[in-house]
């Protein structure tokens, strides 16, 4: 009898192949474990012949993706291209790309593919991006190459400006041109009232010129335009300017009014009534707040206690009066002891009863004190008390000028009152006890300093003395 049956046998080198064949019992032999097995002879599973093969999926074929970038500077971290295949679906590949060589490979399935560069921070693409019809043959290397182009990254310009009162609607305005480079456009910049303002500014040199808002004007010995402003990548430059409110102020001095643009010293003498330049004050027209030139001295080093002063002289004594002086310290002043910068004295060179003091030790760049009245004691001091004055501190008037203007009155009894104006802004506004009635017959600028540690210069201007308030002269 003879029976089909199939039989199931392993290909060489994976897989399965079956095959059907008729088979008696002549076919089998049973050994002495009891197994049948196929007699001598007899081809085993049909002898060989393979019918219905399931044959295995042969090898996907690859090849490799190389990625080249050129341009990259140092720092450039996390660098990847991604290659999408175009004609089959796929998900895509991520191709690393080492920072340092700028080349990233990858095998993967032969195809066509396009392969886009994810552009680091701070560049921008020098040359096709993605680039498309790459065919990946088999065991062959596919190129792509791109360029990028190191963006440098801009600084900024920042202006400030002091001065500025709350009249002002705006801060004024700024205009900063290039000057290493042509054909660059002007950069405009909007300032707040509150005195700053900036714009970003790609890195090179600038000139930066300023416009003061309505009302008020450039203050005198302030540089316009700042030239040589120099833009750093990712750098503030800053640069400033101060103002001087116009308008309401203004007037000269009805009693004294003097600006040294006529090569003297008008009716300000020394001590021992002579020229202030026998103490060695001389006419500076290169550094002057306005009109043709200033007086400047130089300051010697362990100054103790040492006057340099000069004064008006009034013809009648007054019981309110009022003052008003530019000035300037050097760019290196030490402002670390108390410098007496102006002085209401009684007539002749009386007792001092009222002093505008710069006084670093309190942090204070504007102190009042009576120092003496009538040979009493000084009964205290005010420093900068109206809210929202300018905070500006000794240091403020190293290398620029700033106006003050000064004014007490004795006419209220048991009291003097004092204010102060910096740049026509008012910081000083108060009382002062005293013991008795002081009028002043005397004015001195230029006080004492108690001592300084740097040789330095300074510098005044315009000096005013009149019985009602003059503000900066226009």
């Amino acid at each position: 009898m003879t029976r089909k049956v199939s039989v199931m046998a392993d290909v060489p080198g994976g897989g399965v192949w079956v095959t059907g064949m008729g088979m008696d019992r002549r076919r089998f032999v049973r050994t002495a474990s009891g197994l049948l097995v196929a007699a001598a002879g007899v081809p085993a599973c049909g002898g060989g012949a393979r019918d219905d093969v399931i044959e295995p999926p042969p090898p996907t074929p690859t090849g490799t993706l190389r990625v080249v970038v050129t341009g990259l500077q140092p720092g450039v971290t996390n660098l990847q291209a991604t290659a999408t295949r175009t004609d089959a679906s796929q998900a895509p590949d991520i191709i690393d790309i080492d920072e340092a060589s700028g080349i990233g490979t990858k095998v993967v399935n032969t195809g066509t593919y396009t392969v886009e560069l994810t552009i680091p921070q701070g560049y921008n693409a020098g040359s096709a991006n993605p680039v498309t019809g790459l065919v990946v043959n088999e065991n062959a290397t596919t190129e792509a190459t791109f360029a990028v182009v190191f963006v440098v990254l801009p600084g900024t310009i920042q202006v400030d400006v002091t001065g500025l009162t709350g009249a002002a609607t705006t801060g004024g305005s700024a205009v900063a041109q290039r000057t290493d480079v042509g054909g660059k456009p002007p950069i405009d910049i909007a300032i707040g009232t509150n005195g700053t303002g900036s714009a970003s500014a790609e890195p090179g040199t600038y000139t930066v010129t300023y416009t003061a808002p309505s009302g008020f004007n450039v203050a005198g010995g302030v540089t316009n335009p700042v030239t040589g402003v120099v833009v750093s990548s990712s750098q503030t430059a800053a640069v400033s300017f101060a103002v001087v409110a116009s308008g309401a102020g203004g007037q000269p001095g009805n009693i004294f009014e003097h600006g040294f643009d006529d090569g003297t010293f008008g009716a300000l003498i020394t001590g021992n009534g002579q020229n202030p330049t026998t103490i060695g004050w001389q006419f500076d027209t290169a550094d002057k707040f306005r009109g043709a030139q200033s007086v400047r001295r130089n300051i010697p080093v362990n100054v103790n206690n040492q006057a340099y002063a000069f004064y008006f002289l009034l013809s009648a004594p007054q019981l309110a009066l009022y003052g008003r002086f530019a000035y300037k310290q050097g760019p290196n002043f030490d402002n670390s002891n108390p410098i007496k910068v102006f002085r209401f004295l009684g007539p002749s060179f009386g007792t001092q009863i009222g002093t505008v003091m710069f006084n670093a030790n309190t942090s204070n760049l504007v102190q009042v004190n009576p120092d003496q009245i009538q040979g009493s004691p000084a009964f205290g001091s005010l420093s900068p008390n109206v809210p929202g004055s300018p905070a500006l501190r000794p240091n403020a008037t190293r290398g620029q000028w700033h106006w003050y203007e000064f004014f007490a009155d004795y006419n209220t009894s048991n009291n003097i009152i004092y204010k102060v104006w910096q740049d026509d802004v008012l910081i000083i506004d108060g009382v002062v006890p005293r013991p008795s009635l002081g009028r002043v017959g005397t004015v001195q600028i230029d006080g004492t300093f108690n001592s300084i540690n740097t040789a330095e210069d300074v510098w005044y201007d315009s000096i005013g003395i009149s019985t009602q308030k003059m503000g900066v002269p226009s």
